[in-house]
């Protein structure tokens, strides 16, 4: 790609790639990583004048399959799981828009700054109030247990 100078690098990370959750921490840590080795990728391949190569980055919500099965907040119409064929579509849009960044749905977007600025006990709080503290042990009670601590 580097040599042609032409390209598309996706990777698919997580919301919990840009926020920790409860019970999940060595899920976020992975996503946590990804998202840090598609910066550094990006800034590297600019900083060499590689202007024709696009590293682009998702981070979907939780996506309605078997993976994360059983998992709900408090307010599952504001926070629906993603379908898989609605995903593949805005990763499609992604790549031929040149996107750098995507957060799936847009809504996140504002989950992703107030956990950027917030002081800690008012993210605490805000994650208490619409569940997502306990959306792993939600999945474990349901008997989905593929997950984070298996």
């Amino acid at each position: 790609m580097i040599a042609h100078n032409k390209g598309h690098i996706v990777a698919v990370g997580s919301v919990l790639g840009l926020m920790g959750l409860n019970g999940a921490a060595d899920y976020c840590g992975s996503k946590f990583a990804t998202d840090g080795f598609m910066d550094a990728l990006r800034d590297e391949l600019k900083s060499e004048g590689v202007s024709g190569v696009t590293a682009t980055t998702i981070y979907p919500y939780h996506v309605d399959n078997d993976m994360f099965a059983g998992a709900a907040t408090r307010f599952p119409k504001l926070f629906p799981a993603i379908n898989e064929d609605y995903l593949s579509q805005k990763i499609v849009d992604a790549v031929l828009s040149g996107r750098e960044r995507m957060i799936v749905p847009k809504l996140l977007y504002l989950s992703a700054l107030f956990y950027r600025i917030a002081p800690v006990p008012a993210i605490t709080a805000v994650m208490k109030f619409i569940g997502g503290h306990q959306v792993i042990e939600n999945m474990k009670e349901r008997g989905h247990s593929n997950t984070c601590r298996g």
